[in-house]
């Protein structure tokens, strides 16, 4: 049996990794260290962009859904990516704009969780 590091690409701390095929397609996340993947996931990474907001880019599905769905079974790959036409405003901004978008995830997972409980207290 092949070692499946061997078989594996490693994507270090900082890249936006994001799934290409499944069910999960176009699911997103930010990398806070290295680690290894099998071929269904592809790395993103730029200097010309915030990793968090990149990564809350690449986790608006609905994008990623619209690319995959001209295709017959959804599937995503790195040249498919890599001729996304994206302009993105200062880095300034969008490290602000991600601040704001994580400040109301938070308030959002809050307010779920409140409900929860309301609704269990019931």
């Amino acid at each position: 049996m092949k070692n499946k590091i061997s078989v594996s690409k490693m994507f270090l701390d900082g890249i936006i990794v994001i799934t290409i095929i499944g069910v999960n397609i176009g699911d997103a996340a930010n990398t806070t260290y290295s680690i290894y993947f099998l071929d269904s996931i592809i790395g993103i990474s730029s200097n010309k962009t915030d990793v968090g907001f990149l990564e809350s880019f690449f986790k608006q599905r609905k994008i990623i859904k619209r690319i995959a769905i001209n295709i017959a079974r959804e599937n995503l790959n790195l040249e498919i990516i890599k001729n996304l036409k994206i302009s993105f405003i200062s880095i300034s901004e969008q490290k602000q704009i991600f601040l704001i978008l994580k400040n109301l995830d938070y308030k959002i997972n809050n307010l779920q969780l409140k409900n929860k409980f309301k609704k269990l207290r019931r």
